[in-house]
């Protein structure tokens, strides 16, 4: 069977103390995170083609579907000029929004942040510690 041990943190924010967030640890043998990514991929692949047959499958009661070409997007956040960050990399890979709190969080090779887009400033700014094997680029 899968076995790993999870644990939950609670990490308080060194620029904002107030800001805080609980970070979940997973401890795992190397042979089973190679295993877990494996399947993780299968499962994303599949998440995602459901997804995509739910988006494109037009529901009748909802009459004629729109072109993408006629619909139109509000530009209310812009990263760039809203949010002055500490970042430095060429890429940013990684990004997520909760769409309760309305906080983004942002990940690039050796940097992590949050920012809160309601009040349009970074809360948290990390710089990444390199892991055994891991090498900067």
């Amino acid at each position: 069977g899968y076995r790993d041990i999870k644990v939950n943190v609670i990490f308080q924010s060194p620029i904002n103390p107030q800001h805080k967030m609980i970070c979940e640890v997973q401890l795992i043998l190397s042979q089973y995170l190679n295993e877990k990514k494996k399947i993780h991929k299968l499962y994303s692949i599949a998440r995602e083609q459901t997804y995509f047959e739910m988006i494109v499958q037009q529901d009748p009661s909802s009459g004629p579907q729109k072109e993408l070409k006629d619909l139109q997007f509000n530009n209310r956040f812009n990263l760039a000029q809203d949010i002055s960050l500490n970042y430095n990399e060429q890429f940013m890979y990684k990004c997520t929004v909760d769409s309760e709190t309305q906080l983004l969080t942002l990940e690039g090779k050796m940097w992590f942040g949050v920012v809160d887009m309601k009040q349009k400033k970074c809360v948290l700014e990390l710089k990444k510690e390199l892991h055994f094997g891991q090498q900067a680029s």
